[in-house]
């Protein structure tokens, strides 16, 4: 088993890839007095979101990022939540936590972490505290039929709406009109090509949105559509498909944005309420699930992550001290 490395990285200031790159983990606010939060990153942009957000946290609060695997083979990555738990487990081991962990992620990352702490309250450990940013449980099979349900009204409002705009067409060669332009193959074409081209400008936004080259992710191979996606995206996608969510006991904060929470079927626990059987607490913050982390929505994060820490310590203070929760 090879040494992890922890490295040091100032929490101000412009990200520093190639540090980043090279790095097991890296620290933020390293000797800080509070206790830590490990934060996986399951994607390089993790990496330099919580770079941003550090800088917006007390000084005193030391972050570490796992980072993501780069390897230079599609077989090596891991390709389930369990197998990218064994390789965050390893660096998990090299953060000083003091057998109390504290354990975040974002997206894909949140169901890393909550695996990874599975495993340490499994161990005899202490976990207080899992954050989620941003993490919807994915459709487990045999739940379409619920899925269904808590959609029915939705659609069928849209059918109604549909059905009005139809019946209110005057004549029947315009409602004629109306119906071929719904079924044409040219619409349906384009329709597709404003999809591809919205997902194009996405990428492209969040390559660039912090002005600097992101931390390469590995080689890059070709999907079943013809597209080219890196090892590291595909065991994203594979992993997140593949995932099979149960119930936990342990103390969940969810930090949500309302965008978010739409696409989840407007549940405010995002999918996570069949699941709860600890305290669960939820946080809505402005933004979308890839606009969280910009500057301008960044301070009413970093508020949330605070409230969310100091919350923590101070619940389990007071059972670590039964006189002062008498009081």
């Amino acid at each position: 088993m090879r040494r992890i490395e922890i490295t040091a990285c100032p929490a101000g200031g412009a990200f520093d890839a190639e540090l980043a790159q090279r790095a097991d983990v890296l620290v933020h606010h390293e000797g800080g007095r509070l206790p830590p939060l490990a934060f996986v990153c399951a994607w390089s942009s993790d990496v330099r979101h919580l770079h941003h957000l550090a800088a917006r946290l007390d000084p005193e609060q030391p972050i570490y990022a796992i980072m993501p695997p780069d390897f230079t083979s599609k077989s090596e990555y891991p390709e389930t939540i369990p197998e990218w738990a064994d390789f965050v487990q390893e660096r998990l081991a090299a953060v000083p936590c003091g057998g109390v962990y504290r354990i975040g992620g974002y997206s894909l990352a949140g169901l890393i972490a909550l695996e990874l702490a599975e495993r340490c309250a499994d161990a005899g450990a202490q976990v207080p505290l899992v954050l989620l940013l941003d993490v919807w449980v994915p459709r487990a099979p045999g739940r379409e039929g619920k899925r269904r349900t808590r959609e029915q009204p939705r659609r069928l409002a849209k059918l109604a709406e549909r059905l009005t705009r139809y019946a209110e067409i005057p004549t029947r060669r315009e409602r004629r009109a109306h119906v071929w332009h719904r079924l044409s193959p040219t619409r349906r074409a384009a329709r597709r090509a404003e999809r591809e081209e919205q997902r194009r400008q996405r990428a492209v936004e969040l390559k660039n949105r912090w002005g600097d080259e992101p931390v390469p992710e590995g080689q890059a191979m070709t999907n079943a559509a013809g597209r080219e996606i890196s090892f590291l995206r595909r065991a994203v996608q594979v992993a997140y498909l593949k995932y099979q969510a149960h119930p936990t006991q342990l103390p969940l904060a969810l930090i949500r944005t309302q965008a978010s929470c739409a696409r989840a079927g407007d549940d405010a626990t995002m999918g996570w309420s069949h699941r709860i059987r600890g305290s669960f607490h939820s946080v809505v913050v402005p933004g979308t699930h890839f606009t969280m982390f910009e500057p301008e929505h960044l301070p009413e994060l970093a508020a949330a992550v605070d409230r969310i820490l100091r919350a923590a310590r101070d619940e389990r203070g007071a059972r670590s001290d039964p006189g002062a929760a008498g009081t």
